[in-house]
């Protein structure tokens, strides 16, 4: 309650550095101050009075953080104040059923700078900050636009894709500057890219690549409706495309930032996702000939399982991102519940996921991963497995 007020009162004081604003410069500071109803001698439009940067986090380990995260601190020396203005969102990793039902919420907060800084540095990660080279006008704009964010923006719905801590960072600034506008460098690191291009290059650990790719399907077909500067929601492009970018011919954001916590590189687990995958293809392999009706019955509700996941979060999970998905050629819930008539559908099904595959290996853009590709063969297997028993059984009875 107490850092509402505060920043309640902060925005009054800035609002009212920005009333009248029109030639006050050709003013003393006294006059200025006394115009806009104060009585010190603090220059509120001195290229000090508040100091505006990024922080960007490294990526994490957890699913919430595997693409980084990116903040806005603002800082007055004069009246004291430092805080970092995020956009946070529940836990996915800690409320994952929450995350499915489509509940999971997201808001603005103020965080104290040096509470930010020593909460990265306790959990070891890393954490850069970057100047903004904003006009003092701009700063002062900006701190009003973080404040009234942060009083309206609360309990919203979360969406991993299009309303990230980035995209409302390249949002709280660019207005920030208007009537000014930035100029980007052509061509944009975005360009020609898909949003699931970017976000599938940018992530990591592979586990949390592959669950991306797995409820990321639709981005493809929203992706194409962005153009290239829309595409611009991971920490890294929007750092990389700043440090080229200007603002009536000055950068918008410093070339050199500075640490303020160390940065752990992530550990990845010798079990990947492509090792899972294969380890299913061989079983489904072996299984042919040792015929075990566990291991079909096992294979299969991994099968539905997936596949459930992705028709739910493309097609029935409350998010942006809603359209079709590739995934779903090979993955749906069509196989289990016609799972006893697989003898008829079989050949046909598994020629069609064969397609697929070459498909997805000859696309353009990165629109899953390798290890869905091999899962995908490895069920496919599992649809083939009657024909192929059967003419094991007829070649070993002829042989007898």
């Amino acid at each position: 309650m107490v850092r509402k007020l505060l920043s309640i009162w902060l925005f009054l004081c800035l609002s009212m550095c920005m009333y009248a604003q029109e030639g006050v410069r050709s003013m003393s500071v006294a006059e200025r101050n006394a115009a806009q109803g104060f009585n010190d001698t603090i220059d509120r439009l001195a290229e000090d009075f508040i100091e505006a940067s990024i922080l960007v986090a490294d990526q994490g380990y957890e699913l919430f953080s595997v693409l980084g995260h990116m903040a806005i601190r603002v800082k007055c020396q004069h009246f004291g104040l430092d805080y970092v203005f995020t956009y946070e969102g529940e836990r996915m990793s800690e409320r994952f059923l929450t995350f499915l039902k489509g509940k999971l919420t997201m808001g603005v907060y103020t965080i104290p700078a040096q509470t930010y800084m020593d909460e990265f540095a306790s959990m070891k990660k890393g954490l850069m900050e970057y100047k903004l080279h904003l006009t003092p006008e701009q700063e002062i704009r900006l701190w009003e636009i973080l404040d009234q964010e942060m009083m309206s923006v609360t309990d919203v719905k979360y969406d991993l894709f299009t309303r990230g801590c980035a995209a409302n960072v390249r949002k709280w600034v660019t207005k920030a500057v208007q009537p000014d506008k930035i100029s980007y460098k052509e061509p944009l690191c975005t360009h020609g890219k898909l949003i699931s291009d970017i976000f599938l290059e940018q992530t990591e650990p592979d586990w949390a690549q592959f669950f991306v790719a797995t409820i990321g399907g639709g981005i493809i077909v929203y992706g194409n409706r962005l153009s290239d500067l829309e595409k611009l929601v991971t920490p890294h492009d929007i750092v990389y495309e700043w440090q080229r970018a200007t603002i009536n011919g000055q950068t918008v954001l410093s070339a050199n930032g500075e640490r303020l916590a160390e940065y752990v590189p992530i550990e990845k687990t010798w079990f990947s996702p492509m090792l899972c995958s294969v380890l299913i293809l061989i079983i489904a392999l072996l299984n042919l000939w040792y015929k075990k009706p566990y291991v079909d019955w096992m294979l299969l509700i991994c099968y539905t399982a997936l596949s459930c996941v992705i028709v739910f979060t493309q097609y029935l999970h409350p998010m942006s991102v809603i359209g079709w998905s590739w995934l779903v050629i090979a993955f749906n819930p069509l196989p289990a519940i016609c799972w006893h008539w697989r003898d008829k559908w079989g050949l046909y099904y598994a020629v069609i996921v064969l397609i697929w595959c070459i498909a997805i290996l000859l696309a353009p853009h990165q629109i899953t991963t390798y290890a869905h590709v091999v899962l995908a063969l490895a069920f496919a297997v599992l649809w083939l497995k009657p024909m192929i028993t059967k003419k094991i059984l007829i070649k070993t009875q002829k042989i007898q």
